[in-house]
């Protein structure tokens, strides 16, 4: 025993009762040998280590008699069976001092205490939105306390008559409302009268909560319950309330088990399923609607799509046909997942983009990349424009001309290649301003361009010469301007590809945009004058290419009259003249 003794530092240095006690438990059947011990045990029992271990016990006893055991020492001791515990507590005693029932109480008490908390801090966390309630902070935050403060908070403290007193007039609905804090139904009903509230009252208090609008809930929910005893004859309207976005059903069925005494079958099941998807079906459809006008697809106010919304919104439906009425819907619904009413949702809310998306339809934008910020939000809003370019204008072109139900499996084949298309649309249309000036920004430098390639075109002057460091030819195009002091704008010949390519852009054909009655003016007109001058352009540039490759050829056979060349042209006919030149030219040498 020396030797343990000297060993055990915790006990040596017993500082904190509870620590003690509780390695001591980790040792209870070595301890539980040693003081069960019979024989010639005088020597052991007067050993000062064992002594010592026998007045940590009593005095650990007498703390838990007088109550002012800590309810963290009580959460720690209490993790070991009532089997251990209540002979462990009278090791040291030759008589019982800490019975069985005690030790059964003591948990009792303990388990009590914290479930009050729990049930207090559920009630505050679920039922009483600190958005809505003025006073909550006040009661979470002592209910904070108490947790934090485990390790000081006595039993006796916790069994006082005022211990509760600032929470005592909501214990009683806090532990009712406990049971239904993870009922989705019971929350619906809640929230449901709370929002009602809120249109009479910016802000109610906890006391309100819990006095008043609970009491009520609890009544109007045992009613709403009690309905489902003939289920199948309620209005959908009549069961919403309680049902929707209820995504486990059986689950909550389980829950509620006590209140809807009524058969689980699949039928209810798969009822009760679709009951809670009704408010979001309703509202898909109007979004779908606004889609069907906003494109004009072929559409009258008495087909499919307008019955169904006529009879889920005004209400036609008992529950027991639910069923039959959604496996109509699915007929024409089916292919439509989540993705595509995203889409359909974000295309409802995005008219304004969608006349920019018919506006851009022709040019290539992929080159905006290169004009955005670093920064990963602009590149998102930029990479996704073009996607959804890529994707939706196709459809956009031909929708008119598509059914309903065609329109659909577009949209379907559209999602499945890109699924989050819908939230692309959402980020170009909250940023359809922003990408519109960027793409005016591009646009005017285009514009810049349109008046390079014209005055090149109708008043350039190409000037050809033989480069001295070879036997090449090189090409220079210049033009007045009409500013005085204005240096004349001048182009090499790599300058002059690179209109070349721009003026191809610009002369390619774009398309007219009718969309809900908005257009985009003069588009079209504009293209129509401008596509002659950028064609004439590129035969330009083409026909300075040819004579440059003939002039070349000249100057490297050693012609007689091309050791010094230096010939300025103007215009697309006297550049013909010349390339017939250069090749007859070409052809005698």
């Amino acid at each position: 025993m020396t030797y343990l003794e000297a060993k055990d530092k915790i006990i040596k240095n017993n500082t904190n009762l509870s620590t003690v006690i509780l390695r001591l438990l980790e040792n209870y059947r070595f301890w539980s040998l040693i003081f069960n011990a019979t024989g010639l045990v005088d020597n052991l029992y007067s050993h000062p280590y064992v002594k010592q271990v026998q007045g940590l016990i009593f005095k650990f006893d007498a703390v838990i008699i007088r109550e002012d055991i800590t309810i963290r020492s009580l959460q720690e001791i209490l993790e070991y069976d009532t089997e251990v515990l209540y002979p462990f507590l009278n090791l040291s005693a030759e008589k019982e001092k800490i019975s069985e029932v005690l030790v059964k109480n003591l948990r009792k008490n303990y388990h009590g205490y914290i479930l009050k908390i729990e049930q207090l801090r559920s009630f505050y966390d679920k039922f009483c939105p600190i958005e809505k309630v003025e006073d909550v902070q006040n009661f979470l935050n002592d209910i904070n306390n108490r947790n934090n403060n485990l390790g000081n908070l006595t039993l006796k403290e916790t069994l006082a008559d005022n211990h509760w007193n600032f929470h005592k007039k909501n214990i009683v609905t806090a532990r009712k409302a406990h049971k239904w804090a993870k009922s989705h139904t019971f929350y619906n009903v809640f929230n449901n009268k709370l929002e009602l509230e809120s249109y009479e009252y910016e802000l109610v208090t906890v006391e309100y909560i819990a006095q008043t609008l609970m009491p009520a809930v609890f009544i109007e929910y045992d009613q709403l319950c009690q309905q489902y005893k003939e289920w199948e004859s309620l209005k959908c309207s009549e069961g919403i309330l309680i049902w929707k976005n209820v995504k486990d059903i059986e689950k909550e069925l389980n829950l509620i088990s006590d209140y809807i005494q009524t058969e689980k079958s699949p039928k209810l099941i798969k009822t009760l399923e679709y009951l809670s998807l009704v408010p979001t079906q309703i509202e898909r459809l109007q979004q779908l609607s606004i889609v069907v006008v906003m494109f004009k697809i072929t559409h009258t106010k008495d087909d499919w799509l307008e019955r169904i919304q006529l009879v889920l919104r005004d209400d036609y439906l008992w529950l027991g046909k639910l069923v039959n009425f959604f496996e109509i819907f699915n007929q024409h619904f089916g292919l439509i997942n989540d993705d595509c009413w995203d889409l359909i949702k974000e295309l409802s809310k995005a008219s304004d983009f969608i006349v920019f998306l018919y506006k851009i339809a022709e040019h290539d934008i992929k080159n905006l990349v290169n004009s955005v910020d670093e920064s990963s939000y602009e590149e998102d809003k930029v990479s996704s424009l073009i996607q959804v370019k890529q994707f939706l204008l196709p459809l956009l072109k031909s929708v008119e001309r598509l059914s309903l139900k065609k329109f659909l499996i577009e949209i379907s084949n559209i999602t499945q290649q890109n699924a989050k298309l819908g939230s692309k649309v959402a980020l170009c249309s909250s940023n359809n301003m922003a990408l519109q000036n960027l793409y005016n920004s591009i646009s005017n430098k285009e514009e810049n361009t349109r008046e390079k390639i014209r005055n090149a075109a109708k008043r350039g002057t190409y000037t050809f010469e033989r480069d001295i460091k070879g036997d090449t030819c090189k090409v220079t195009l210049s033009y007045s301007t009409f500013t005085r002091g204005t240096t004349k704008p001048s182009y090499s010949l790599t300058d002059l590809h690179d209109l070349r390519e721009r003026a191809l852009l610009i002369s390619k054909p774009s398309v007219s945009v009718d969309i809900a009655t908005n257009h985009a003016p003069g588009l079209e007109v504009e293209q129509k004058v401008s596509k002659p001058i950028m064609d004439e352009f590129v035969i330009q540039v083409d026909m300075s290419q040819e004579i440059i490759n003939l002039s070349s050829k000249l100057f490297q056979t050693g012609h007689f009259y091309y050791r010094k060349f230096k010939r300025e042209i103007k215009g697309t006919e006297n550049m013909q003249h010349t390339v017939i030149e250069l090749k007859e030219h070409l052809k005698e040498w």
